[in-house]
């Protein structure tokens, strides 16, 4: 058998080798999160449709858990290089490279999981132009659930925000939270239990997906499900392998992404009502109703960073942002 690189810069995360029948091509999809949660999920399901759809010709190979070594702050640089084929991460991280990955972060403003689909429609050629910028195609996009606050006591009042330390995965959030009143920290997922169990932070901005990563019920035993947005993550590839694959095997591949990204429409309200019940298991307490003094104060707070996201976006946040709002009216 003689083996031969996909791109002189992968020799390491893609195995090209010919044979008389067929080629194959392995391709490692990194993920810093477990298989139990929504992109976790995806990622196993569309390396079957990979494999189905390719008669075996390309294999995916899922390195969840972090297990690449990657954490979803690095991906887009290390995708874009080449030091990975694949990899999936919340679109907030490239935050700093164009203000477009973070449309589906707006806060206050997607709240429900039909409205994130709704976005993610509307999304897809903005985070498809911001990709391709950093040597990126996009596969498919993933939707959590909606975003709350993990906390030690139930969110009731726009004053239980004062001085609460909060982790947050994003400047928006960070942004959002110091406006309310918090002492918000941006820390990587893989260090939250740890920075819990410290006493560094004492609540989580997450989904309610946060109790299968491993968020312990005896240190943040109330999930706030106040829908700061609905978050939402990319799994894409290095632009070049992509375009290295035969016609045949790309279209494949595509093929699957778009099956995955239905995929995960179709199961996420599952999902939703089974972690809710994960919670109930573990001695945790869902709170979904909230004042209107509350979420006041939070669209409030929020307004500004709107404005100063479509300050930055310019003429593309502006035509995302109506077009969204028209289509959800």
């Amino acid at each position: 058998m003689q083996l031969k690189s996909l791109a002189l810069a992968l020799p390491v995360a893609v195995l090209l080798s010919s044979a008389a029948t067929a080629q194959e091509y392995t391709l490692d999809l990194a993920n810093e999160y477990s298989g139990a949660t929504p992109p976790g999920l995806a990622d196993i399901h569309f390396a079957e449709l990979v494999k189905e759809k390719t008669g075996g010709r390309v294999e995916v190979v899922n390195q969840l858990g972090g297990s690449a070594g990657f954490k979803s702050a690095d991906m887009i640089d290390a995708i874009g290089a080449g030091a990975l084929p694949m990899g999936n991460f919340p679109l907030e991280v490239g935050a700093g490279r164009n203000p477009m990955y973070l449309v589906t972060n707006l806060p206050l403003i997607g709240q429900t999981l039909a409205e994130a689909e709704t976005m993610q429609e509307i999304a897809r050629p903005y985070v498809e132009a911001a990709m391709e910028e950093d040597n990126l195609a996009l596969l498919y996009m993933v939707i959590w659930p909606a975003v709350g606050v993990w906390s030690a006591e139930a969110i009731e009042a726009p004053e239980d925000f004062d001085g609460l330390k909060i982790r947050v995965n994003h400047p928006i959030a960070m942004e959002l939270f110091r406006a309310a009143g918090a002492s918000p920290v941006q820390i990587s997922w893989s260090d939250v239990v740890p920075q819990l169990q410290v006493g560094a932070i004492e609540a989580v901005h997450a989904s309610i997906s946060g109790i299968s990563l491993g968020l312990p019920t005896n240190i943040v035993p109330y999930y706030n499900d106040i829908g700061t947005h609905v978050g939402q993550a990319a799994a894409a590839i290095n632009l070049d392998t992509l375009n290295e694959l035969p016609e045949d095997l790309r279209a494949a591949v595509m093929e699957a992404a778009a099956e995955t990204e239905a995929w995960n429409r179709a199961q996420i309200a599952d999902l939703v009502a089974s972690e809710e019940q994960h919670v109930a298991d573990e001695g945790g307490t869902v709170v979904s109703e909230f004042s209107p003094e509350l979420i006041g104060f939070l669209r409030e707070k929020a307004q500004p960073i709107v404005d100063e996201w479509l300050a930055k976006s310019g003429e593309s946040g502006t035509e995302f942002l109506d077009a969204y709002r028209s289509a959800t009216q």
